[in-house]
């Protein structure tokens, strides 16, 4: 049976802050803006979608804050952003793709995807 006592969990600790930083984190980071009349009242379903995938599936999801923002990381397929595509499904009849052809992270800053105005 291990002692474990504050000596030992101090050393513990100590050790585990010398692994890499990195070694859990994403490799990247967008952020993203939805502007228009009913973002306020109405959170919009926001897909990362895989620009090679036919069937669209969703790899990551996430949803608008009250001010229209969201924020995706690396899903962890080892792809750059330009491998996707954003999908904000506004209404079941109403979906607009937003290409990541051009948007590249810089270091540990999140790349910024220009603001999509939605009318509806």
């Amino acid at each position: 049976m291990v002692d474990w006592n504050s000596k030992g969990l101090a050393v513990l600790l100590f050790c585990c802050s010398l692994l890499p930083a990195g070694l859990h984190a994403s490799d990247w980071w967008i952020i993203g803006t939805v502007k228009g009349k009913q973002i306020r009242h109405k959170a919009i379903t926001v897909h990362l979608v895989r620009i090679d995938d036919p069937a669209e599936k969703a790899v990551s999801r996430t949803a608008t804050n009250k001010n229209g923002q969201y924020a995706f990381s690396d899903p962890g397929e080892g792809l750059p952003p330009r491998a996707y595509k954003v999908v904000l499904k506004v209404t079941p009849e109403l979906s607009i793709d937003v290409s990541l052809e051009n948007v590249v992270p810089t270091g540990w800053k999140p790349a910024v995807i220009p603001p999509v105005t939605v009318y509806w």
